[in-house]
């Protein structure tokens, strides 16, 4: 074998390399494309067809502007081919033979590879497909941008607290927060430890340190102090990043603006414990100060003042006047009772026109005594609203601890029993707690309740008692009495139980029942006796008020077929001087029904003559007070002279109330009187004893020869 000429081995030499060039050319993952001088492709990679999802066939020996569609590549390839710069590169949107258009970052590079090849390489142009990566960053930088808009809306930044270094990171929305400007604000521990409300210092390095030695997180409120001066409230809570060692490493964590919710907070919580209207504390905050007063004056042994204050006939002044003036008066008493106390005791409406009062650290009563006068002279001071003033009263009822009560409840309900005492006593005045009252209180309610339904059960009964007239004797008619047989048989006077009647509004429907009870009764009298008697019922206020009563008259006299003139409606001085104008006006359309009118009690109220004389009255009916002492006192006796000569100047009836003695009888007889009644002639009668007293009466005038 000869030796071989070290010459002889280059030409396999570079057939090897050039086999080694094309295996790495076509492997390289970017994508080749080598070009020509006259920008024909020579050749790409297979990275190059997969990039784009073609062959070689389609692109290999085509111009490349036949192949790539991009807007400027032209310009970049024709300058290095024109060794103006040796090299060119940029992003441009990309389409391969009308595929699909990417995005590539691209790279032209001139070069010489082959001069004996007919067309020299010139150009190489390296492609990267970053479409999907584009993408990826556009949506992280979308998602960075809607993260920031939401912590922006939010008010939450975040931050990260390199522990060891000490270097503190903030996000933007923290210095929003803090209202520090980033750049000349360095944030670091120390720095935020500035920033905190002095009062929560404290605890904030108490949770930092805790979080640190244990590797727990924290949560919690705090306050920040405003470069202002101002203070606002962030929500912080932070997690421990561990190192290998298992030390803490970092701490990251987020701040939220919390201001608004806490103020927020603060307005619901003052709403749910304070009136609206006077921005006084409600029942709610009340009871809670008297629980706290109570637990104080346990510990110390003082007392404890529960005051209950209502304003007197406040509805007429809404009724009247209109609710914004009611609403103005409140506001301006509610003022005058906050003035009136110490700092430490507390002033409440509990609606409507009851206010309450707690006085803690009481010494003894007459202090309590000393701030009721104090109040009542407070309220009753003019109020000054729109140039006109206004006055109000008020009542007050007073209760004690410990002797009227050891918890809340009872205390304002004993107060409030209290008020009702100062209300009966003639308002205006303040009373304190006595058993007695709760005992009163608690039996009004027993009849009340008792009374509801008594109707329905058949508990009312209708007494009568005759009306004499003194000239002959005869009985010309009969007073409708009330009475009420209770189930246990326990007797209450109708001078208990009707009040009750009124105050419930009972009194209308059983009073409506008494009326048709009477007539129904009195048309079967007169068919027996055979001749007519005349029935008087008695109307209370709230059937005075009562806007149908024309028409509850009207179709009890239809029902009981008792003709109008025999039925007499009977009112009291009272109710029809209270509104002369307007009881003028129900008593003219009563009297459009037929029947008579009677004016009861007549002499114990204020009767003004003028709207006297303008009633349309049949009768004055005298009072049995200024009767019983007819003959014992003298100015009893001119007052009833007094009242028989004004009846009749006026044309009207004179009916004696009361009568029980002989010289009563003849007194007024002797003096005009027309009509009496009382216990000399009989006391309210059953239906089944009036018969028999109609029958004994009879036999008596037989016997007598006056029939």
């Amino acid at each position: 074998m000869t030796a071989m000429d070290p010459m002889d081995s280059v030409p396999l030499r570079l057939q090897d390399f050039k086999e080694y060039a094309e295996r790495v050319f076509a492997n390289i993952p970017s994508g080749l494309v080598i070009l020509s001088a006259r920008l024909r492709i020579l050749t790409v990679n297979r990275a190059f067809l997969q990039m784009f999802g073609v062959t070689q066939g389609d692109v290999e020996g085509r111009f490349s502007h036949e192949v790539i569609s991009a807007d400027g590549l032209a310009d970049q390839l024709a300058t290095v081919l024109g060794g103006s710069v040796p090299r060119a590169d940029g992003i441009l949107l990309m389409r391969v033979c009308g595929g699909e258009e990417r995005l590539m970052r691209y790279a032209v590079t001139g070069m010489y590879l082959a001069e004996e090849e007919e067309e020299e390489a010139r150009l190489l142009v390296a492609l990267e497909d970053i479409t999907e990566q584009e993408r990826a960053f556009q949506a992280l930088a979308r998602s960075e941008a809607r993260l920031a808009e939401a912590q922006r809306i939010a008010r939450l930044g975040h931050w990260e607290w390199n522990v060891a270094t000490g270097e503190l990171w903030w996000s933007d929305e923290v210095y929003n927060i803090f209202e520090r400007e980033k750049g000349r604000f360095v944030p670091g521990y120390e720095s935020f430890l500035a920033c905190l409300h002095p009062d929560d210092r404290a605890r904030i390095e108490s949770a930092v340190r805790k979080s640190i030695d244990d590797g727990s997180d924290y949560r919690l409120d705090h306050r920040i102090v405003l470069p202002s001066g101002g203070v606002r409230y962030v929500h912080e809570q932070a997690s421990c990043v561990l190192g290998a060692d298992g030390i803490v490493e970092r701490m990251v964590g987020t701040v939220q603006d919390i201001t608004e919710r806490k103020e927020t907070e603060a307005r619901l919580a003052h709403l749910a414990h304070h009136d609206p209207l006077t921005c006084l504390p409600n029942r709610m905050l009340l009871r809670d100060r008297i629980s706290q007063a109570i637990t104080y004056g346990r510990r110390h042994d003082r007392l404890v003042a529960v005051l209950f204050i209502d304003l007197d006939r406040f509805k007429r002044i809404n009724d009247s006047l209109g609710h914004d003036v009611g609403d103005r008066l409140l506001q301006a008493i509610a003022e005058r009772l906050r003035k009136s106390v110490r700092d430490g005791d507390t002033v409440a409406r509990l609606g409507g026109d009851e206010f309450a009062i707690a006085l803690t650290d009481v010494a003894d009563a007459d202090d309590v005594a000393k701030l009721a006068r104090k109040l009542l002279n407070a309220i009753n001071q003019s109020i000054l609203l729109n140039g006109r003033e206004y006055y109000a009263t008020a009542s007050i009822g007073i209760s004690l601890f410990p002797h009227d009560g050891g918890d809340v409840e009872t205390l304002l309900k004993n107060a409030d029993t209290a008020m009702y005492e100062a209300k009966e006593a003639g308002r205006n005045a303040y009373r304190f707690f006595r058993e007695e009252m709760d005992f009163n209180i608690r039996a009004h309610l027993e009849l009340e309740q008792s009374l509801r339904g008594a109707l329905e059960r058949g508990e009312f009964e209708v007494h009568y008692q005759p009306q004499i007239r003194l000239q002959d004797g005869v009985v010309t008619g009969v007073e409708a009495l009330l009475r009420w047989n209770r189930p246990d048989g326990k007797f209450v006077g109708p001078d208990i139980f009707i009040p009750v009647l009124e105050e419930t509004g009972l009194i209308v429907e059983v009073g409506a029942w008494v009326m048709h009870r009477a007539c129904v009764d009195v048309v079967h009298w007169n068919r027996l006796l055979g001749r007519e008697l005349l029935v008087a019922v008695n109307l209370s206020r709230r059937q005075f008020d009562d806007k149908h009563l024309a028409e509850t008259v009207a179709e009890v006299l239809r029902e009981s077929g008792l003709p109008p003139a025999l039925l007499e409606l009977e009112v009291t001085e009272s109710i029809v001087m209270s509104d002369a104008a307007r009881a003028g006006h129900v008593m003219e359309t009563l009297r459009g029904t037929g029947v008579h009118l009677a004016m009861d009690d007549f002499g114990t109220g204020y009767s003004s003559l003028v709207y006297l004389k303008r009633f349309p009255l049949d009768r004055l009916k005298i009072d049995k007070e200024f009767v019983r002492d007819i003959g014992v006192d003298a100015n009893d006796d001119a007052i009833v002279r007094t009242i028989i000569a004004l009846a009749e100047n006026l044309g009207l009836e004179a009916v004696a109330e009361g009568v029980e003695t002989e010289v009563q009888r003849d007194f007024l007889q002797r003096h005009g009187c027309q009509l009496a009644q009382g216990y000399l002639y009989s006391r309210p009668l059953p239906v089944a004893d009036l018969e028999h007293y109609f029958v004994k009466c009879r036999s008596s005038r037989r016997s007598s020869g006056s029939e």
